[in-house]
């Protein structure tokens, strides 16, 4: 089963520069089955320029989509003809299913496509997530930054996700809240630290 990341690959175009026929090459070469893309509604449209190039060159190859716009526009993402599968919630581990195509099992956390059939078995209301050790080798952690920080390096450490609160004005209670646990977050702290962080 795949619970592990030590056989991902990580290719971040935007951050390491990467030009379209790069990704091609790096797809081919290292024989990618599944894509797990990070898309913003900002650049959405040139994003599916690019599965669409993905799946003229690779049809086997299936794309998931996770980000705000798998969540709140997932009808727009899961309708997309080059799109198998929409990630809902990037801290359930219901993906796992997903990748390993357990069969008969309801994913959860996710709408995908079976088929011409597009399944969703609704979200997991979970109050609490762990994803476990990151294999944080697989990023140059040197070449990002946030906008607002004056001293590097800085690394953000995901404690909670979503709002408890459902603000009239504000999308992030629409989404749920959960918290991390402890541990874990007491172990990613350490990391960093350790890394100079």
């Amino acid at each position: 089963e795949r619970e592990n990341a030590d056989h991902m690959k990580r290719l971040d175009a935007i951050i390491d520069k990467k030009p379209e026929e790069y990704i091609m090459s790096f797809l081919r070469e290292k024989k990618i089955s599944h894509i797990i893309s990070l898309c913003s509604s900002i650049d959405f449209d040139n994003e599916l320029k690019l599965f669409n190039s993905i799946k003229n060159m690779f049809p086997e190859i299936k794309i998931i989509v996770i980000g705000d716009i798998a969540y709140f526009e997932k009808d727009r993402v899961i309708n997309n003809q080059d799109i198998a599968a929409n990630h809902l919630d990037f801290t359930s581990k219901e993906i796992i299913k997903y990748l390993n195509e357990i069969e008969n099992k309801k994913i959860f956390d996710m709408v995908y496509k079976k088929g011409k059939e597009v399944i969703f078995n609704g979200l997991n209301k979970s109050q609490s997530f762990s994803y476990g050790k990151i294999n944080l080798n697989l990023f140059n952690l040197e070449k990002y930054s946030l906008p607002y920080s004056i001293h590097k390096p800085i690394a953000p450490i995901l404690i909670n996700y979503g709002c408890p609160y459902k603000c009239s004005f504000c999308s992030s209670g629409l989404i749920g809240y959960k918290s991390r646990e402890i541990e874990e977050v007491k172990a990613e702290i350490k990391f960093f630290y350790e890394k100079g962080f």
